[in-house]
């Protein structure tokens, strides 16, 4: 090989290996920056090991520092009061049967969670209101994240009523449903607290009838599942200002965490953050 041919392959070779540090470190910065703007949020408090939705699991997902946010559910007894418990029956998880809607507070106080993650050791764990979930993570600076599971529309005034009292409008707490119906009916009432749109991971759906209904309303978010989610999707989210989280990170799949923030996801949920660090 001539002289000038080996000049010109180095060269090239040069250029070749600039190539890819630059992508490499352009990646490790997005990466970084996909991991300062991301949330893991404790599914339903630390449900692992306590009993979802308990004062017991938010207090300990509250003093996780792996978690920057807390999710629950809410629901709306016979008499107006929003409290938290994720299940339709109250019967798999309870000592009792029916509905939330099916009694008053006073009765829901004497419901004993009987069927959750280590139950057993925290058999004084009630069904709590929304203020004393709200409490813990103000107290603690997470994120509060609260899903409708069954709420009138006096249910989501009452709710926002509350938040609005406590400051979150500045704190930061999002709202998210997989009740298409109750985004409307939210939007009537409010339009600053963010929304997620949530799907459920066996449900089709296409991308582009999704950005259409939430470029409806303001300040809106998408959730998928974990699994899910594609990288042409989370993009699609982001092109069109759709904030994109997801929900069901199984624990210990670190793995699925960073693809999901090199694909520009903002946050997820998970029952544990352990072997996620």
């Amino acid at each position: 090989m001539t002289s000038s041919r080996k000049w010109i392959s180095a060269a090239v070779m040069f250029v070749f290996a600039a190539v890819l540090c630059f992508a490499a470190a352009s990646d490790e910065k997005r990466g970084a920056a996909m991991e300062k703007d991301f949330v893991l949020q404790a599914h339903r408090g630390l449900s692992e090991w306590y009993p979802e939705n308990t004062l017991a699991a938010f207090q300990a997902a509250a003093e996780v520092l792996e978690y920057q946010g807390i999710e629950t559910d809410v629901q709306e007894t016979s008499d107006g009061v929003l409290v938290l418990f994720h299940d339709s029956s109250l019967k798999k998880r309870t000592d009792a049967d029916g509905k939330i809607g099916d009694y008053t507070f006073e009765e829901v106080e004497q419901i004993h969670i009987d069927n959750a993650s280590n139950s057993d050791l925290y058999p004084d764990e009630k069904i709590p209101v929304l203020e004393d979930f709200l409490t813990i993570c103000r107290e603690y600076g997470k994120t509060p994240y609260i899903e409708l599971k069954s709420v009138s529309l006096e249910g989501m005034k009452k709710l926002i009523g509350i938040l609005d009292k406590g400051g979150w409008q500045d704190r930061g707490c999002v709202i998210t449903t997989f009740v298409k119906e109750y985004i409307p009916q939210f939007r009537s009432l409010n339009e600053s607290y963010p929304i997620e749109f949530m799907i459920d991971k066996d449900e089709s759906y296409h991308m582009d009838e999704v950005i259409s209904f939430l470029a409806e309303y303001a300040n809106m978010g998408f959730r998928p599942n974990a699994y899910v989610i594609t990288q042409e999707e989370a993009g699609f989210c982001l092109q069109n200002g759709v904030r994109v989280e997801a929900y069901g990170l199984k624990v210990g799949d670190k793995k699925t965490l960073k693809k999901l923030k090199m694909m520009g996801v903002q946050g997820v949920t998970c029952n544990d953050y352990t072997g996620l660090q």
